[in-house]
């Protein structure tokens, strides 16, 4: 009896030295945290162009840019078309910037099939990184022999936005392939910056 005494005794010792190392101990959550990503909502700008930063394309021409917008077809009313050109006084350059948004709020963007009936990323095109979900470029290198003309786009598709930005460039001599990169970049970034709502 004595025993039993003694082991009854040491049984609620253990479960006291158990219960104050659980109170002496923080408390864990065991439920894993998923970090919440923002849902960046898009509008669409009837005004984009005049919005944009052309110091680049001033440059170039060393003339003040126009602006041309069209207006929305009937059938797709979620897309904005608007064009900026600017050229020298002596048209020795000419520069012109086109910038296409489509948005359609109810579903993923997608990519615009083209004359051949394919909508897939074509196979001469370079991802450009850390700008919406997939983007890239289309750069045009022109054959000098043939004249000094170069066309370039970037694309981007952010779920239910898509910008296209093609910069039409006719000099001498070019801008070279960085320089026409440095600015697409710059304008389809401040295109969806502007369309989620930045000053």
């Amino acid at each position: 009896m004595i025993t039993g005494v003694i082991r009854s005794g040491a049984a609620a010792l253990l479960v006291l030295a158990l219960s104050a190392c659980v109170e002496a101990s923080p408390s864990r959550d065991t439920t894993p945290t998923v970090p919440v990503t923002p849902t960046v909502t898009y509008r669409l700008l009837d005004d984009i162009c005049d919005r944009l930063d052309h110091s680049w394309l001033v440059q170039l021409t060393g003339a003040s840019p126009q602006f041309r917008y069209f207006e929305p077809r009937p059938g797709n009313m979620e897309a904005r078309r608007c064009h900026v050109l600017a050229a020298a006084r002596d048209e020795s350059t000419t520069v012109r910037v086109e910038v296409s948004t489509i948005l359609k709020p109810s579903e993923p963007a997608e990519l615009e099939p083209s004359e051949s009936g394919d909508s897939e990323i074509p196979k001469s095109a370079e991802p450009l990184d850390g700008v919406g979900e997939v983007a890239w470029f289309m750069l045009d290198r022109p054959d000098l022999g043939t004249g000094q003309v170069r066309r370039d786009l970037v694309f981007v598709l952010d779920g239910p936005v898509s910008v296209q930005v093609v910069i039409m460039v006719s000099d001498s001599p070019l801008p070279d392939e960085s320089a026409i990169k440095d600015a697409l970049t710059t304008y389809v970034k401040r295109v969806l910056g502007l369309m989620a709502g930045e000053k």
